[in-house]
């Protein structure tokens, strides 16, 4: 199988035309940790791996039958963390916290210019 446009330990970014999750409708990414075999040789093939979260953690063990040219997903955008709020002594109201913000987009997302594809 050295056709496939990827490897073992690739992050793939999956969209909703190849496997649809009900909680992730713009797609998840994917680490693939073993591939399998051909499904329809040089254009798709049988992987087993993770489906990672926004923050890349692993939440579900998955087995996908992805195209050869599946897009890799990309480190997302990090948000800057809003500036503490000071006191009147002008000393912040909570040092050394964090956490993440509601609009933060997370560890990982889809590559650039990334569009859903229509499969038939």
């Amino acid at each position: 199988m050295n056709s496939v446009g990827f490897n073992e330990g690739a992050v793939l970014w999956i969209d909703p035309a190849v496997q649809s999750v009900p909680e992730l409708p713009d797609g998840f990414a994917f680490l693939v940790q073993d591939l399998l075999g051909w499904s329809d040789p040089g254009h798709a093939v049988w992987v087993r791996g993770l489906l990672l979260d926004r923050g890349g953690t692993p939440v579900q063990r998955l087995t996908l039958c992805v195209p050869t040219n599946q897009p890799r997903a990309v480190p997302a955008t990090r948000v800057p963390p809003h500036p503490p709020t000071m006191n009147r002594d002008g000393v912040a109201a909570i040092e050394h916290a964090s956490h993440r913000a509601g609009d933060d987009p997370g560890l990982v997302g889809p590559p650039p210019g990334y569009q859903r594809r229509v499969f038939q």
